[in-house]
């Protein structure tokens, strides 16, 4: 038989089983477009970075300092590394550029047709240009960035602050005093990258602002620092020497206490998850996950494909028999029901390509993407989603074919049109295997959203809503901040306010201390928060033993210091013994004048660490530190004081324009991955259960067609629907309860692993599992009413009549 007959062959059959054929074909687009979807995430996580030539060979040096067990993971190093690394390697070393931000996430940028915050401006050595690709648009390849005052911007941040492309030789200015020369526009950068700037200055400006010359101190390790290797070395070469390059240079520090790693370019964007990223990364975790739901959705889909298609086999026994009888073989028999499963396949994959354009946008809005619907007609793709079709067909088909080829003409024509007898032990194996995914998602999607509900409701140690934060960087700001606020604190409804050097919750620094009782040749560097008076009192930080800052004490500020319980149990202390302790800096000796209970400094992710919060007395450091403003307000007081702290703002700083964030959406904002994660199994558990009942359905159709003359006897004999009901319930209650056991099982594992990943978190409650298993009943007693309700439909006399 020739292909154009197997196609007409399956067009008939189409148009004979309507009903199944949408169903089958529904369920296999359901699988595909997720697939689809998700695998577009993936491949956009996956491909982060690589758009530079040699990826495979660029590097950022990262730093370890283990302090008495106080470990600082920190994905940027000292000043001096850069140049250090390059003169004593050079065989190995072919370039190394820093990245530098003053640690200032947001720099002010005017021009004379706009004022605005960026996060995109980095100041980079010119070796930067070496190491990583770019696109000039306008000016020139050669010597960017070596002389001082000098900028390149991309395409997008030209047009937003100059209105035009090329805009070369025209000036903008930094934080109010910083004169910059564009130098270049450069093309945009690729989405996938984890280095986002819109703007690059030289590092010569940075050494003109330290008065000509750079820091050389191997403490403070504010850049970030990239390497390329020459060909054919490998990191490993280059790893070796750094512990004696540490022993060399480390002079400032503990040397024993750090150590240098290379991380791959590639690996930054989800296998980072370090101190002062850039900004924040994606999660490996995430895509793992992702990948796992689509494999196990569209797996979900074969199964119930094959079950749909061994249900009706009942429909197909004369048609199989016919064909034997005209002489097909069973191998011939085999090759046409893949063939017909293939076509399915492919008209299914098409479908799901329109699902998929259908809701990419809501898909983009889930996970925060801009993906686009055009990657999918990539070569590589396409050829993926082909081999994806071919397979999922040949698998889904595969069973089935076996299964209907095996029809005995003798037994159809003695009127049994079922294919074989039996208990059909392959059938209720997959059906538990499907029943098994769904549950088990089910299982995790609650533990998600249990751990995502902990995390944005937990307490975490101090006061962090109504609290507005405003970024004090600038000079201007710093040179009148005791008017600032006075004027905010004159505004109704503003209950404190106070300043900072990075915002409470979201990160911190670590600073050097000698601590009575530890070695005093060494400094130990600890977490810490450089804060203004009223601090403890506007974030409700609990003071348990002794006292808080106090202004009336003259030198208060210079002399004492605050550290938390966990510093108390990390020096062996008592609460009461810590009290007068002595902390030396480089500014003079402290002392301990309170312990305040344990705060999470960043998110839940991390552990609590020892802890200082520590003043500065002098208005020059006092400066320094006030990077942030926090302004606490009345309960639900934010959008009416926020207008007035502006207009304040306004008046003092008409050139400058006022930005502000909400502490609370930045706490949440750092739970985006779990939250994201939370939505997206929700959606595909909502889709597995639809496909799992699609297939229990299926199975209902076989079940209810080898029983239907014991169904009809029980009907003539006065059986009733509650009593049909309960026998046809038996058989799926068996499968449902062996599916519900391995779940728990499974998803018991998974979640546990999952949850791991946090420092505290909500825990696999009896109520989860209680929730799981009455949705699995309730999916049984539907279908049971549903096949039982069908059944009474049926006259009697036409299910007995072969009789």
């Amino acid at each position: 038989m020739s292909f154009y007959h197997w196609f007409i062959s399956v067009y008939r059959r189409f148009r004979k089983s309507p009903f199944f054929t949408l169903i089958n074909i529904t369920g296999l687009s359901i699988g595909f477009a997720c697939f689809v979807l998700i695998g577009l995430y993936v491949t956009n996580e996956l491909g982060y970075d690589r758009h530079h030539a040699d990826y495979e060979r660029i590097f950022r040096i990262t730093q370890v300092g283990n302090y008495s067990g106080v470990v600082e993971n920190s994905s940027s190093v000292p000043f001096p590394v850069k140049t250090a690394l390059q003169n004593d390697y050079p065989t190995i070393v072919e370039s190394a550029a820093r990245v530098f931000n003053y640690q200032n996430p947001s720099q002010l940028i005017t021009t004379e047709f706009t004022s605005t915050y960026d996060e995109g401006l980095f100041y980079v050595d010119p070796e930067f240009f070496e190491i990583f690709s770019f696109t000039v648009l306008f000016g020139t390849r050669t010597n960017l960035l070596k002389e001082p005052n000098t900028v390149v911007l991309t395409r997008t941040a030209a047009k937003k602050y100059f209105g035009i492309e090329n805009v070369l030789g025209m000036t903008l200015i930094v934080n109010d005093w910083q004169k910059l020369t564009v130098q270049a526009v450069l093309e945009d950068l690729p989405a996938q990258t984890h280095l986002r700037y819109t703007m690059l200055a030289s590092m010569e400006t940075v050494r003109i602002g330290y008065r000509g010359k750079l820091p050389d101190t191997w403490v403070w390790n504010p850049c970030w620092t990239y390497v390329k290797l020459h060909e054919g070395t490998s990191r490993m070469e280059l790893e070796r020497q750094f512990p004696q390059f540490v022993n060399k240079y480390f002079f400032d520090v503990s040397r024993q206490s750090n150590s240098l790693y290379l991380q791959p370019l590639a690996d930054i964007h989800l296998r980072s998850r370090l101190d002062y990223e850039i900004a924040q990364n994606g999660s490996l975790v995430n895509v793992l996950i992702f990948s796992g739901l689509a494999i196990f959705l569209l797996f979900m889909a074969i199964i119930n494909f094959m079950n749909l298609s061994t249900a009706t086999a009942s429909n197909r026994t004369r048609e199989i028999t016919i064909r034997k009888i005209t002489g097909a073989s069973r191998e011939k028999l085999i090759a046409y029901l893949l063939f017909e499963a293939i076509l399915v396949s492919f008209i299914a994959m098409l479908l799901a390509l329109l699902l998929t354009e259908i809701s990419l946008p809501y898909f983009n809005l889930l996970v925060g993407k801009t993906l686009y619907f055009s990657s999918v007609f990539s070569p590589a793709n396409l050829l993926n989603l082909f081999l994806v079709t071919i397979a999922s067909g040949f698998l889904s088909g595969l069973y089935p074919a076996i299964y209907l080829s095996k029809v005995s003409m003798i037994n159809t024509l003695k009127g049994n049109l079922l294919p074989v007898s039996g208990r059909s032990i392959m059938r209720k194996v997959l059906v538990i295997s499907q029943f098994v995914i769904g549950l088990t998602l089910v299982l995790g999607t609650q533990v998600i959203n249990s751990q995502l509900s902990f995390l944005l409701n937990s307490d975490i140690g101090f006061g962090y809503r109504n609290v507005i934060i405003v970024p004090s960087r600038l000079r201007v700001v710093k040179e009148n901040f005791d008017v600032l606020k006075s004027k905010i604190l004159e505004i109704p409804d503003v209950e404190n306010f106070t300043a900072m050097d990075y915002v409470i919750g979201i990160n911190h620094n670590a600073h050097d201390f000698k601590v009575e009782g530890q070695d005093d040749n060494y400094w130990q560097y600890y977490p810490a928060l450089i804060v203004h008076d009223n601090f403890v009192e506007t974030f409700d930080i609990k003071i348990i033993e002794g006292r808080t800052y106090d202004p009336s004490i003259p030198n208060d500020a210079d002399e004492g210091i605050l550290i938390s319980e966990s510093m108390v149990s990390h020096m062996g202390w008592t609460n009461k013994s810590a009290i007068g302790k002595h902390f030396a800096s480089r500014r003079g000796t402290e002392k301990v004048i309170g312990v305040f209970r344990d705060f999470n400094a960043k998110s839940l992710h991390s552990k609590n660490e020892p802890f200082v919060l520590d003043m500065r007395g002098t208005t020059f450091f006092k400066n320094i530190s006030a990077q942030y403003l926090a302004i606490r307000v009345s309960d639900g007081a934010i959008n009416k004081v926020l207008p007035r702290i502006e207009k304040a703002w306004e008046e003092l700083f008409p050139k400058n324009p006022f930005k502000y964030s909400v502490l609370e959406d930045e706490i949440r904002s750092q739970y985006q991955f779990e939250s994201q994660l939370g939505k997206i199994s929700l959606v595909l558990t909502f889709l597995s259960i639809f496909i799992a009942t699609i297939g229990i359905i299926g199975l209902g159709s076989f079940l209810t067609a080898q029983r239907k003359k014991e169904i009809g006897i029980r009907i003539v004999l006065g059986a009733r629907l509650p009593g049909i009901s309960l026998m046809l319930s038996k058989e799926y209650l068996k499968l449902i309860s062996v599916a519900l056991i391995i779940s728990f099982i499974l998803g018991g594992i998974v979640a546990k692993a999952w949850l791991n990943t946090f420092s505290v978190g909500t825990s696999t409650t009896p109520l989860i599992f209680i929730l799981t298993a009455l949705l699995s009943l309730l999916i049984v007693f539907v279908t049971v009413i549903i096949q039982s309700v069908n059944n009474f439909k049926v006259a009697p006399s036409e299910i007995l009549k072969t009789e």
